[in-house]
């Protein structure tokens, strides 16, 4: 995990091209779905981020603060909208499977049963053998972030978990990944 600020610079054009596609809905609420043993990163990161006008909710991941309920939540979101980031690691995808589908058909009634188009309101971030990869694909998520399985839980700031959460509510990466890089180097 300490060589993470180093690796994720490389991410860091590619995680800004899908902010930039994600702010043209425009992005007004931003949902974290995330599964149980997914870890804290991105709940944590997000709450820190809070504040740049995106409303966030988070669902699942043993997060004390985080909603319970994907169909009450789905009723109030305005899904023109809404994004819906979904986060997994292996064996976490029975936590959301269940919400995952609630949010998704709202989002497929709203678009007449144009999957592509409700599609493009989720994301996910995911192992490459994690089942919600295969999710994702068929229900034609605009991205689909591959992070690495070896990355345990509580250092999922500095992977996908993190910075993609981090990017959508406006954080500037490669500054965070700077000022984690220079911690990386004082060690």
């Amino acid at each position: 995990w300490v060589s993470l600020p180093i690796e994720m610079a490389q991410s860091v054009s590619e995680i800004a091209a899908f902010d930039r596609q994600v702010r043209h809905l425009p992005l007004q609420d931003l949902v974290l779905l995330v599964a149980n043993g997914a870890g804290p990163g991105a709940a944590t990161m997000a709450r820190a981020c809070a504040g740049s006008g995106v409303r966030l909710h988070v669902l699942g991941g043993g997060d004390p603060g985080s909603e319970s309920d994907a169909q009450d939540l789905a009723e109030r979101l305005r899904l023109h909208a809404a994004f819906v980031l979904v986060i997994s690691k292996p064996g976490g995808e029975d936590g959301v499977r269940d919400p995952e589908q609630r949010l998704w058909t709202k989002f497929h009634a709203k678009y007449n049963g144009d999957g592509e188009r409700a599609g493009q309101h989720f994301a996910a971030i995911t192992t490459a053998d994690d089942p919600l990869a295969q999710i994702a694909r068929a229900h034609h998520y605009r991205k689909i972030f591959v992070d690495t399985a070896e990355l345990g839980e509580g250092f999922g700031l500095l992977g996908f978990e993190g910075l993609v959460p981090a990017a959508l509510l406006g954080q500037d990466l490669e500054r965070l990944l700077a000022r984690a890089r220079a911690m990386y180097d004082a060690c």
